[in-house]
């Protein structure tokens, strides 16, 4: 309850000077409810979750995958919808960096 109480304090206040805020990972919750605008999902391809943020968030969705067939399973379920990309787990500047 106080984390769901402090991210309503966060959005407003973020809301306020007119940025967006953005919802990670917690695939049970419609952080909607709490006035996120959009969320971002690792791992949603490998723990079959990414359909969990669309009813949420529709297309406001950015998937992030480190693992080739996770990326390529999501891919193929979700990329013409979502923005997904792959990357290294240490998200070095020079890392794998493959959007489908």
């Amino acid at each position: 309850m106080q984390a769901k109480a402090f991210a309503r304090t966060l959005v407003r206040r973020a809301h306020l000077r007119r940025l967006a805020v953005g919802q990670k990972n917690w695939s049970e919750l419609d952080g909607t409810t709490l006035g996120f605008d959009f969320a971002v999902a690792e791992e949603c391809g490998r723990y079959d979750e990414c359909g969990d943020y669309v009813a949420s968030y529709g297309r406001r969705v950015l998937v992030i995958e480190y693992r080739r067939a996770d990326f390529r399973r999501a891919c193929a379920r979700w990329g013409p919808r979502l923005g997904i990309v792959l990357r290294d787990r240490a998200l070095s500047p020079r890392g794998v960096r493959a959007w489908c």
